[in-house]
């Protein structure tokens, strides 16, 4: 009998953007035409998404899909039917929803200066259809070949709809880009008169899963970026660079109290006893050198075993602005803190050495960070 379950995990293990095959990648984003519209860019991007899926998890989508589409359609509808109308009878241009992502301080200033007002929501609090929607939806529906893609993008419309509803505001900001759904949801939102705004608030590195998308206005951090993106056959018409006030800490002028600080990610043990290895070259004494894991990823219990030697630092006690402060050195192989740490004066170090098949990998994957100043831990030990 197939164990459904133990199938899924299998196969949801997806090569990691390290382990991918990055120039077969990038020919199978040049095998597509132009796209002629909005959604077209939409369903492009998630054929993308979809390269080097395996079979069994885009049937599995699909069917799952195909079975609960029209029904949710319905549903969606008559929901929309039985809401209680709340639209705002004049449409709020100076108001913007903000759909928080779970990163503070992510809307640039120069964006922030447009809006009296900016609302901030969570995801998916409520969603529903108008009749008006089906316009759209029908649109949509022509890709019915790929219902995961059809579903997922109804779902959004619907999602869209209630902050539409609720608000009618000059713009919706997000940061959605990696959603193949993002260019048919700047596509509704113009056609209800509402802006669709991107703002970046992570790392990128070349991966077709960010490609084809287009929103009214993209921020990114710095022009790399918007490099990166038209490689990606992103709009590139989109594009403004601009720095949110979470990229900088704020200086104090405390002593560091570490030479330097280490900053974890999802590495697995034997790579924990690699990077040990590493930083045991490193010159000075062990309580020069702090290790801090991820709060997400990393097995904190786990952390606290490998690096006894040195001094651990606890994500859920210590914020990360105070972390950078108090080391004169920020490293790590790829992480948002070394951006960040660059930009606040800070000085950075990758770690070439722990592992250098990935640091290898990170030229190819166009890491911003190696074109900016920097050291290298082979050139420290």
């Amino acid at each position: 009998m197939i164990n459904i379950k133990k199938l899924n995990i299998i196969f949801s293990k997806l090569p990691s953007l390290f382990e991918k095959d990055i120039e077969k990648d990038l020919m199978y984003l040049d095998s597509f035409r132009t796209p002629q519209n909005k959604l077209q860019r939409s369903y492009f991007q998630y054929k993308c998404q979809n390269f080097g899926k395996h079979f069994y998890i885009r049937l599995r989508n699909n069917l799952i899909s195909i079975l609960i589409l029209f029904p949710s359609i319905f549903f969606l509808l008559l929901k929309g039917l039985f809401k209680r109308n709340l639209m705002v009878e004049e449409q709020q241009k100076n108001t913007a929803v903000h759909i928080f992502s779970g990163v503070k301080d992510i809307i640039p200033q120069g964006l922030k200066n447009e809006f009296a007002t900016l609302e901030q929501v969570h995801f998916a609090q409520n969603s529903y259809l108008k009749v008006a929607d089906l316009s759209v939806i029908l649109n949509v529906l022509f890709y019915i070949h790929s219902p995961f893609f059809v579903f997922k993008c109804v779902f959004k419309i619907a999602i869209y709809r209630d902050i539409l509803d609720k608000y009618y505001p000059g713009a919706i900001i997000c940061s959605s880009e990696y959603s193949f759904a993002s260019s048919v949801l700047t596509w509704y939102c113009n056609l209800n008169g509402v802006k669709h705004i991107n703002v970046m608030h992570g790392e990128k590195l070349l991966n077709i899963r960010d490609s084809f998308f287009v929103f009214d206005k993209c921020y990114v951090w710095d022009i790399h970026y918007v490099n990166l993106f038209k490689e990606l056959r992103a709009d590139k018409n989109q594009f403004k660079v601009d720095t949110p006030s979470s990229l900088f800490f704020k200086k104090t002028n405390t002593k560091p109290q570490y030479k330097y600080t280490y900053y974890l990610a999802a590495e697995t043990k034997p790579q924990l006893f690699k990077i040990k290895a590493t930083l045991s070259k490193l010159k000075i004494h062990e309580s020069k050198i702090c290790i801090r894991s991820h709060p997400r990823y990393s097995d904190f219990s786990v952390v606290k075993k490998v690096f006894k030697i040195f001094k651990i630092e606890d994500p859920n006690n210590v914020p990360i602005e105070e972390s950078v402060n108090n080391t004169e050195n920020v490293v790590s192989l790829f992480s948002t803190v070394l951006y960040q740490s660059l930009f606040s004066g800070k000085s950075i170090v990758i770690d070439d050495v722990s592992d250098s098949l990935k640091y290898q990998k990170l030229s190819e994957l166009r890491f911003v960070l190696l074109s900016k100043p920097h050291s290298k831990i082979s050139e420290i030990i």
